[in-house]
Protein backbone atom coordinates (compact mmCIF):
# COMPACT_ATOMS: atom_id res chain seq x y z
CA UNK A 1 0.00 0.00 0.00
CA UNK A 2 1.00 3.81 -0.41
CA UNK A 3 2.18 5.17 2.49
CA UNK A 4 3.38 9.46 3.49
CA UNK A 5 5.39 10.59 6.39
CA UNK A 6 7.13 14.06 6.94
CA UNK A 7 7.87 15.48 10.02
CA UNK A 8 4.14 16.71 11.10
CA UNK A 9 1.80 13.48 10.38
CA UNK A 10 1.85 10.25 9.06
CA UNK A 11 -1.19 8.45 6.92
CA UNK A 12 -1.74 5.77 4.50
CA UNK A 13 -4.46 4.39 2.32
CA UNK A 14 -5.47 2.34 5.10
CA UNK A 15 -6.01 4.72 8.02
CA UNK A 16 -7.02 8.97 8.35
CA UNK A 17 -4.38 11.19 8.80
CA UNK A 18 -2.22 11.12 12.54
CA UNK A 19 -0.73 13.78 13.33
CA UNK A 20 2.39 13.08 15.55
CA UNK A 21 2.06 14.30 18.89
CA UNK A 22 5.62 14.83 20.22
CA UNK A 23 4.78 14.84 23.71
CA UNK A 24 3.72 10.81 23.56
CA UNK A 25 7.08 10.26 22.01
CA UNK A 26 10.27 8.46 24.09
CA UNK A 27 12.67 9.32 22.32
CA UNK A 28 15.25 7.18 23.73
CA UNK A 29 13.19 4.35 22.70
CA UNK A 30 11.55 5.26 19.70
CA UNK A 31 13.41 3.29 16.80
CA UNK A 32 12.16 6.06 14.45
CA UNK A 33 13.67 8.98 16.95
CA UNK A 34 16.65 9.34 14.88
CA UNK A 35 15.12 10.34 11.73
CA UNK A 36 12.78 12.58 13.64
CA UNK A 37 16.02 13.94 15.27
CA UNK A 38 17.33 14.18 11.92
CA UNK A 39 14.14 16.07 10.53
CA UNK A 40 14.32 18.71 13.47
CA UNK A 41 17.52 19.56 12.53
CA UNK A 42 16.69 20.17 9.19
CA UNK A 43 13.85 22.47 10.22
CA UNK A 44 15.13 24.31 13.15
CA UNK A 45 18.62 24.68 11.76
CA UNK A 46 21.95 23.57 13.86
CA UNK A 47 20.33 25.45 16.88
CA UNK A 48 21.41 22.56 19.60
CA UNK A 49 19.41 24.35 22.46
CA UNK A 50 16.34 25.40 20.48
CA UNK A 51 16.47 21.62 19.48
CA UNK A 52 17.13 20.18 22.69
CA UNK A 53 14.27 22.56 24.22
CA UNK A 54 11.93 21.37 21.68
CA UNK A 55 8.66 19.51 22.17
CA UNK A 56 10.45 16.68 20.42
CA UNK A 57 13.51 16.56 23.34
CA UNK A 58 11.31 17.79 26.01
CA UNK A 59 14.76 19.06 27.49
CA UNK A 60 13.14 19.72 31.26
CA UNK A 61 12.41 15.74 31.59
CA UNK A 62 16.33 14.99 31.20
CA UNK A 63 16.48 18.15 33.75
CA UNK A 64 18.17 21.08 31.31
CA UNK A 65 19.26 23.72 33.19
CA UNK A 66 20.34 27.02 31.54
CA UNK A 67 23.77 26.61 32.50
CA UNK A 68 24.64 23.01 31.05
CA UNK A 69 26.83 22.42 27.90
CA UNK A 70 23.34 22.24 25.78
CA UNK A 71 26.14 20.89 23.12
CA UNK A 72 27.46 18.22 24.93
CA UNK A 73 24.16 17.38 26.72
CA UNK A 74 22.84 17.08 22.91
CA UNK A 75 25.52 14.87 21.79
CA UNK A 76 25.00 12.62 24.32
CA UNK A 77 21.47 12.36 23.86
CA UNK A 78 21.57 12.05 20.29
CA UNK A 79 24.15 9.27 20.36
CA UNK A 80 22.06 6.99 22.98
CA UNK A 81 18.70 7.80 19.69
CA UNK A 82 21.49 6.23 17.70
CA UNK A 83 21.96 3.60 19.90
CA UNK A 84 18.49 2.68 19.65
CA UNK A 85 18.13 2.74 15.90
CA UNK A 86 21.60 0.71 15.89
CA UNK A 87 19.89 -2.41 18.00
CA UNK A 88 16.91 -2.41 15.33
CA UNK A 89 19.53 -2.20 12.33
CA UNK A 90 21.69 -5.36 13.35
CA UNK A 91 18.04 -7.29 13.36
CA UNK A 92 17.96 -6.97 9.69
CA UNK A 93 18.84 -9.15 7.67
CA UNK A 94 20.23 -8.13 4.58
CA UNK A 95 20.50 -9.81 1.39
CA UNK A 96 24.71 -9.19 0.77
CA UNK A 97 26.28 -9.49 4.03
CA UNK A 98 29.19 -7.37 3.04
CA UNK A 99 26.67 -4.12 2.22
CA UNK A 100 26.12 -3.94 6.04
CA UNK A 101 28.04 -0.60 6.23
CA UNK A 102 26.90 0.78 2.59
CA UNK A 103 23.53 0.49 3.70
CA UNK A 104 24.38 2.79 7.08
CA UNK A 105 26.79 4.76 5.52
CA UNK A 106 24.71 8.05 4.57
CA UNK A 107 22.33 7.88 7.51
CA UNK A 108 25.63 7.98 9.29
CA UNK A 109 27.54 10.60 7.75
CA UNK A 110 24.11 12.87 8.37
CA UNK A 111 24.44 12.12 12.05
CA UNK A 112 28.17 12.29 12.57
CA UNK A 113 27.78 16.11 11.28
CA UNK A 114 25.38 16.32 14.23
CA UNK A 115 27.97 14.68 16.61
CA UNK A 116 30.92 15.99 15.38
CA UNK A 117 31.98 12.74 15.01
CA UNK A 118 32.81 9.69 12.15
CA UNK A 119 31.67 6.32 12.01
CA UNK A 120 35.01 3.64 12.14
CA UNK A 121 33.81 0.52 11.50
CA UNK A 122 30.52 0.62 12.86
CA UNK A 123 31.28 2.98 16.18
CA UNK A 124 32.11 6.43 16.61
CA UNK A 125 35.52 7.52 17.02
CA UNK A 126 35.58 9.96 19.46
CA UNK A 127 33.76 7.36 21.70
CA UNK A 128 35.43 4.63 20.35
CA UNK A 129 36.28 2.72 24.30
CA UNK A 130 32.74 2.93 25.27
CA UNK A 131 31.20 1.67 22.17
CA UNK A 132 33.42 -1.60 22.05
CA UNK A 133 31.05 -2.58 24.61
CA UNK A 134 28.23 -3.65 22.45
CA UNK A 135 26.91 -6.99 23.81
CA UNK A 136 25.13 -9.61 21.52
CA UNK A 137 21.37 -9.84 21.88
CA UNK A 138 20.81 -13.12 20.58
CA UNK A 139 22.12 -16.79 20.93
CA UNK A 140 21.99 -17.05 17.15
CA UNK A 141 24.83 -14.53 16.52
CA UNK A 142 27.50 -16.05 14.17
CA UNK A 143 30.34 -14.61 12.27
CA UNK A 144 29.58 -13.87 8.05
CA UNK A 145 30.63 -16.17 5.87
CA UNK A 146 33.18 -13.19 4.65
CA UNK A 147 35.14 -11.02 6.70
CA UNK A 148 33.66 -7.34 6.92
CA UNK A 149 34.65 -5.98 10.14
CA UNK A 150 37.29 -6.22 12.86
CA UNK A 151 36.38 -8.58 15.40
CA UNK A 152 35.90 -5.56 18.10
CA UNK A 153 32.97 -4.05 15.71
CA UNK A 154 29.72 -4.85 16.41
CA UNK A 155 29.39 -5.56 12.26
CA UNK A 156 31.84 -8.58 12.97
CA UNK A 157 28.94 -11.08 14.05
CA UNK A 158 25.63 -11.11 12.26
CA UNK A 159 22.33 -11.21 15.07
CA UNK A 160 20.84 -8.47 16.60
CA UNK A 161 23.35 -6.66 19.18
CA UNK A 162 22.40 -4.49 22.26
CA UNK A 163 24.62 -1.24 21.15
CA UNK A 164 26.61 0.56 24.16
CA UNK A 165 24.71 3.28 23.99
CA UNK A 166 21.42 1.50 25.31
CA UNK A 167 23.42 0.84 28.32
CA UNK A 168 23.31 4.89 29.33
CA UNK A 169 19.23 4.34 29.45
CA UNK A 170 19.55 1.92 32.38
CA UNK A 171 21.00 5.00 34.89
CA UNK A 172 18.97 7.99 35.70
CA UNK A 173 19.78 10.54 37.01
CA UNK A 174 22.14 13.24 36.36
CA UNK A 175 24.16 13.53 33.00
CA UNK A 176 27.04 12.39 35.24
CA UNK A 177 25.89 9.16 36.09
CA UNK A 178 25.06 8.07 32.80
CA UNK A 179 27.62 8.94 31.34
CA UNK A 180 30.61 5.82 31.70
CA UNK A 181 34.12 6.55 32.70
CA UNK A 182 37.01 5.30 30.26
CA UNK A 183 39.48 2.72 31.79
CA UNK A 184 41.36 2.18 28.57
CA UNK A 185 42.57 5.01 25.96
CA UNK A 186 43.13 4.58 22.16
CA UNK A 187 46.63 4.84 21.27
CA UNK A 188 46.34 4.23 17.52
CA UNK A 189 43.86 3.39 15.01
CA UNK A 190 44.10 2.17 11.44
CA UNK A 191 41.30 1.30 9.67
CA UNK A 192 40.79 1.07 5.49
CA UNK A 193 37.48 2.19 4.37
CA UNK A 194 35.98 2.48 1.03
CA UNK A 195 34.19 5.21 -0.28
CA UNK A 196 31.07 2.86 -0.25
CA UNK A 197 32.02 2.48 3.57
CA UNK A 198 33.10 -1.07 3.49
CA UNK A 199 35.73 -1.82 5.60
CA UNK A 200 38.68 -3.32 3.97
CA UNK A 201 41.05 -3.50 7.39
CA UNK A 202 41.24 -2.31 10.82
CA UNK A 203 43.08 -2.52 14.09
CA UNK A 204 43.09 -0.39 16.97
CA UNK A 205 46.17 -0.09 19.59
CA UNK A 206 44.95 0.11 23.07
CA UNK A 207 46.68 1.19 26.48
CA UNK A 208 44.90 -0.79 28.78
CA UNK A 209 45.02 -3.66 31.97
CA UNK A 210 44.74 -6.73 31.17
CA UNK A 211 43.43 -9.38 33.79
CA UNK A 212 44.34 -13.21 33.05
CA UNK A 213 41.31 -15.50 33.44
CA UNK A 214 40.17 -18.87 33.30
CA UNK A 215 36.60 -20.00 31.63
CA UNK A 216 34.40 -22.55 31.24
CA UNK A 217 31.55 -22.53 29.12
CA UNK A 218 28.26 -24.22 29.34
CA UNK A 219 25.08 -25.11 27.35
CA UNK A 220 22.06 -24.45 29.19
CA UNK A 221 20.12 -25.57 26.08
CA UNK A 222 20.82 -25.61 22.18
CA UNK A 223 20.34 -21.79 21.92
CA UNK A 224 21.54 -20.61 25.28
CA UNK A 225 25.71 -20.22 26.47
CA UNK A 226 27.06 -18.79 29.37
CA UNK A 227 30.20 -18.77 30.88
CA UNK A 228 31.82 -18.38 34.30
CA UNK A 229 34.61 -17.11 35.02
CA UNK A 230 37.35 -16.89 38.20
CA UNK A 231 39.91 -14.94 38.60
CA UNK A 232 41.33 -17.38 41.93
CA UNK A 233 45.12 -17.68 41.83
CA UNK A 234 44.76 -21.62 43.27
CA UNK A 235 42.69 -22.45 39.27
CA UNK A 236 39.98 -23.38 38.64
CA UNK A 237 37.50 -24.63 41.25
CA UNK A 238 36.04 -27.70 40.57
CA UNK A 239 32.42 -26.35 42.04
CA UNK A 240 31.97 -23.94 39.73
CA UNK A 241 32.39 -26.59 36.65
CA UNK A 242 29.77 -29.22 38.61
CA UNK A 243 27.15 -26.11 39.22
CA UNK A 244 24.06 -27.09 38.58
CA UNK A 245 22.13 -24.37 35.31
CA UNK A 246 20.04 -22.82 37.95
CA UNK A 247 22.64 -21.71 40.11
CA UNK A 248 23.13 -17.73 39.82
CA UNK A 249 27.03 -17.40 38.46
CA UNK A 250 27.29 -14.61 40.67
CA UNK A 251 26.29 -16.49 43.93
CA UNK A 252 30.41 -17.49 43.75
CA UNK A 253 32.76 -14.22 44.51
CA UNK A 254 35.87 -13.59 42.31
CA UNK A 255 32.82 -15.53 39.50
CA UNK A 256 31.42 -13.13 36.52
CA UNK A 257 29.12 -14.56 33.67
CA UNK A 258 30.71 -13.50 29.93
CA UNK A 259 28.43 -13.43 27.00
CA UNK A 260 30.15 -15.23 23.48
CA UNK A 261 29.67 -12.94 20.98
CA UNK A 262 28.47 -15.80 18.23
CA UNK A 263 27.06 -18.57 19.21
CA UNK A 264 28.37 -21.05 16.97
CA UNK A 265 31.45 -21.10 18.87
CA UNK A 266 29.74 -23.10 21.91
CA UNK A 267 30.77 -26.12 20.04
CA UNK A 268 34.44 -25.05 20.37
CA UNK A 269 34.45 -24.37 23.78
CA UNK A 270 31.55 -26.24 25.27
CA UNK A 271 32.49 -27.65 28.81
CA UNK A 272 36.36 -26.80 28.79
CA UNK A 273 38.53 -24.52 30.40
CA UNK A 274 40.28 -22.21 28.60
CA UNK A 275 42.31 -19.47 29.18
CA UNK A 276 41.47 -15.63 28.20
CA UNK A 277 41.73 -12.20 28.97
CA UNK A 278 39.58 -9.65 30.03
CA UNK A 279 40.21 -6.03 28.93
CA UNK A 280 38.70 -3.84 31.25
CA UNK A 281 37.33 -0.82 28.99
CA UNK A 282 34.44 1.13 31.55
CA UNK A 283 33.27 1.64 34.61
CA UNK A 284 29.56 2.53 35.25
CA UNK A 285 27.39 3.98 37.47
CA UNK A 286 28.90 7.74 39.23
CA UNK A 287 31.79 9.41 39.65
CA UNK A 288 33.25 8.07 42.68
CA UNK A 289 36.28 5.22 41.38
CA UNK A 290 36.23 3.02 43.90
CA UNK A 291 32.32 2.34 44.07
CA UNK A 292 31.38 1.80 40.78
CA UNK A 293 28.26 0.30 40.46
CA UNK A 294 29.15 -2.02 37.14
CA UNK A 295 32.10 -2.35 35.19
CA UNK A 296 32.69 -3.54 31.58
CA UNK A 297 34.82 -5.01 28.81
CA UNK A 298 35.79 -7.85 26.36
CA UNK A 299 36.12 -11.16 26.83
CA UNK A 300 39.90 -11.65 24.24
CA UNK A 301 42.24 -14.25 23.40
CA UNK A 302 45.30 -14.99 21.02
CA UNK A 303 44.68 -14.31 17.77
CA UNK A 304 45.42 -17.69 15.26
CA UNK A 305 45.56 -15.45 12.22
CA UNK A 306 47.26 -12.03 13.44
CA UNK A 307 50.57 -13.14 15.41
CA UNK A 308 51.12 -10.43 18.60
CA UNK A 309 47.44 -9.70 18.37
CA UNK A 310 44.29 -10.23 20.24
CA UNK A 311 41.32 -10.96 19.02
CA UNK A 312 37.16 -10.54 20.60
CA UNK A 313 35.35 -13.63 21.21
CA UNK A 314 32.71 -12.36 23.83
CA UNK A 315 31.77 -9.25 26.70
CA UNK A 316 31.65 -9.17 30.15
CA UNK A 317 29.89 -6.80 32.90
CA UNK A 318 30.58 -7.31 36.58
CA UNK A 319 27.38 -7.20 39.18
CA UNK A 320 28.03 -5.11 42.92
CA UNK A 321 30.00 -8.34 43.96
CA UNK A 322 32.29 -9.52 41.02
CA UNK A 323 33.43 -5.61 40.35
CA UNK A 324 35.05 -5.65 44.19
CA UNK A 325 37.08 -8.65 42.00
CA UNK A 326 37.81 -7.46 39.32
CA UNK A 327 39.09 -3.58 41.12
CA UNK A 328 41.40 -6.02 43.21
CA UNK A 329 42.77 -7.62 40.11
CA UNK A 330 43.47 -4.70 38.35
CA UNK A 331 45.46 -3.20 40.91
CA UNK A 332 47.69 -5.83 40.90
CA UNK A 333 48.76 -5.30 36.82
CA UNK A 334 50.56 -2.80 35.15
CA UNK A 335 49.17 -0.74 31.94
CA UNK A 336 50.33 -2.18 28.51
CA UNK A 337 49.64 -2.06 24.67
CA UNK A 338 47.34 -4.41 23.27
CA UNK A 339 46.24 -4.68 19.52
CA UNK A 340 43.17 -5.64 18.50
CA UNK A 341 42.03 -7.21 15.18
Amino acid sequence: MLAWECHESYTNENYAKTSVDPSSIDILFDPNSLKRVLNSIRWQGPDIESILRSELFNGNRFGLQPSDDTEKLAQNLIYQVWGRFLSDYSMGDLTKESDIFVALNGVAEEVGIVMNDRLVAGLWEERLVEDMCWRSATSRGRRPAVWRAPSWSWASISGSISSAADKRQSYGGSEADRRPHNMASVVKLDIATKPSGEVEQASVLLDCKLISASVCFRRKDVLCLDAWCTMDEGGWPQSIAERPYGVRPDARPNVIVIGLDDAGEARNYDHRVIDVQLLVLLRRGGVVVDSPKEMEGLCIVESTRHPGAFERIGSFTTDRESRIAVRAALEKVKNRTVLLV
